[in-house]
Protein backbone atom coordinates (compact mmCIF):
# COMPACT_ATOMS: atom_id res chain seq x y z
CA UNK A 1 0.00 0.00 0.00
CA UNK A 2 1.15 3.52 -0.67
CA UNK A 3 1.54 5.98 2.18
CA UNK A 4 -1.56 7.88 1.06
CA UNK A 5 -3.64 4.71 1.30
CA UNK A 6 -2.27 4.01 4.79
CA UNK A 7 -3.24 7.54 5.79
CA UNK A 8 -6.76 7.05 4.44
CA UNK A 9 -7.03 3.75 6.29
CA UNK A 10 -5.93 5.51 9.48
CA UNK A 11 -8.61 8.19 9.15
CA UNK A 12 -11.30 5.60 8.40
CA UNK A 13 -10.33 3.43 11.36
CA UNK A 14 -10.18 6.42 13.69
CA UNK A 15 -13.70 7.44 12.62
CA UNK A 16 -14.93 3.86 13.13
CA UNK A 17 -13.45 3.74 16.63
CA UNK A 18 -15.27 6.95 17.55
CA UNK A 19 -18.58 5.49 16.36
CA UNK A 20 -17.96 2.08 17.96
CA UNK A 21 -17.28 3.71 21.34
CA UNK A 22 -20.71 5.35 21.18
CA UNK A 23 -22.33 1.91 20.85
CA UNK A 24 -20.17 0.49 23.67
CA UNK A 25 -18.88 -2.39 21.52
CA UNK A 26 -15.87 -3.32 23.61
CA UNK A 27 -14.26 -6.14 21.59
CA UNK A 28 -14.82 -4.41 18.25
CA UNK A 29 -13.28 -1.25 19.70
CA UNK A 30 -10.20 -3.18 20.90
CA UNK A 31 -9.73 -4.82 17.50
CA UNK A 32 -10.07 -1.53 15.61
CA UNK A 33 -7.70 0.21 18.00
CA UNK A 34 -5.22 -2.64 17.50
CA UNK A 35 -5.43 -2.15 13.73
CA UNK A 36 -4.89 1.56 14.27
CA UNK A 37 -1.60 0.76 16.02
CA UNK A 38 -0.54 -1.45 13.10
CA UNK A 39 -1.27 1.32 10.62
CA UNK A 40 0.73 3.80 12.68
CA UNK A 41 3.61 1.35 12.56
CA UNK A 42 3.33 1.16 8.76
CA UNK A 43 3.42 4.96 8.63
CA UNK A 44 6.72 4.86 10.60
CA UNK A 45 5.04 6.38 13.65
CA UNK A 46 6.31 3.62 15.92
CA UNK A 47 6.29 5.71 19.10
CA UNK A 48 2.61 6.52 18.60
CA UNK A 49 1.89 2.87 17.79
CA UNK A 50 3.58 1.84 21.04
CA UNK A 51 1.46 4.32 23.01
CA UNK A 52 -1.69 2.79 21.58
CA UNK A 53 -0.45 -0.74 22.31
CA UNK A 54 0.34 0.26 25.90
CA UNK A 55 -3.18 1.67 26.23
CA UNK A 56 -4.64 -1.56 24.82
CA UNK A 57 -2.46 -3.66 27.13
CA UNK A 58 -3.76 -1.79 30.16
CA UNK A 59 -7.36 -1.97 28.94
CA UNK A 60 -7.18 -5.69 28.16
CA UNK A 61 -5.44 -6.50 31.46
CA UNK A 62 -7.94 -4.43 33.45
CA UNK A 63 -10.81 -6.33 31.88
CA UNK A 64 -9.10 -9.75 32.09
CA UNK A 65 -9.31 -10.18 28.34
CA UNK A 66 -6.28 -12.46 28.12
CA UNK A 67 -6.68 -13.35 24.44
CA UNK A 68 -6.24 -9.69 23.58
CA UNK A 69 -3.42 -9.31 26.11
CA UNK A 70 -1.49 -12.04 24.29
CA UNK A 71 -2.02 -10.34 20.93
CA UNK A 72 -0.95 -6.94 22.28
CA UNK A 73 2.21 -8.23 23.98
CA UNK A 74 3.20 -10.02 20.79
CA UNK A 75 2.78 -6.80 18.80
CA UNK A 76 4.72 -4.84 21.43
CA UNK A 77 7.53 -7.40 21.30
CA UNK A 78 7.75 -7.26 17.52
CA UNK A 79 7.69 -3.46 17.52
CA UNK A 80 10.48 -3.32 20.11
CA UNK A 81 12.42 -5.89 18.12
CA UNK A 82 12.12 -3.74 14.97
CA UNK A 83 13.34 -0.73 16.97
CA UNK A 84 16.30 -2.86 18.15
CA UNK A 85 15.17 -2.49 21.76
CA UNK A 86 15.83 -6.14 22.48
CA UNK A 87 15.51 -6.08 26.29
CA UNK A 88 12.04 -4.54 25.99
CA UNK A 89 11.14 -7.06 23.27
CA UNK A 90 12.21 -9.96 25.48
CA UNK A 91 10.13 -8.64 28.38
CA UNK A 92 7.06 -8.31 26.15
CA UNK A 93 7.49 -11.83 24.73
CA UNK A 94 8.00 -13.27 28.22
CA UNK A 95 4.85 -11.59 29.46
CA UNK A 96 2.99 -12.87 26.39
CA UNK A 97 4.13 -16.42 27.20
CA UNK A 98 3.08 -16.06 30.86
CA UNK A 99 -0.43 -15.01 29.87
CA UNK A 100 -0.58 -17.71 27.19
CA UNK A 101 0.36 -20.31 29.80
CA UNK A 102 -2.45 -19.11 32.09
CA UNK A 103 -4.87 -19.28 29.14
CA UNK A 104 -3.50 -22.70 28.11
CA UNK A 105 -2.98 -21.19 24.66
Amino acid sequence: MHERQWQEAFVTLYANITIIELFNEFIVCIRHTFMLALILEKLDLRDKAMLILEYLRDLAEDTNNNKEVIRVYEAMGKLNQDKKEYQEAILAFKRMLQVAWVEND
